[in-house]
């Protein structure tokens, strides 16, 4: 962005998403296709395998609407017998 280079608008995304010797993700395709949707208004093309579509799609659903199912209890804890979770789906 800083050198105004146009922003693209086709991503291949490899069959491994993440290169595990060098810690790297090799598919960190989520700010650039919301950039391209929201602020520029075009639409992306990703070149990948079936598979790694579905993974896509997973990804930019959670990122967009959050998860389908969503477990909290581990996250309150009481030492009540009482749970105090929100009810995020009302």
């Amino acid at each position: 962005m800083v050198l105004k280079l146009p922003n693209p608008t086709i991503y291949v995304i490899p069959k491994e998403m993440f290169d595990r010797d060098r810690g790297v993700n090799l598919a960190e395709v989520e700010f650039p296709a919301y950039y391209n949707f929201f602020i520029l208004n075009r639409k992306v093309r990703f070149v990948c395998t079936p598979c790694v579509e579905k993974r896509l799609r997973t990804v930019f659903r959670e990122t967009l609407l959050g998860p389908e199912e969503v477990d909290l209890s581990l996250e309150f804890v009481t030492p009540s017998s009482k749970p105090l979770m929100p009810n995020l789906k009302r």
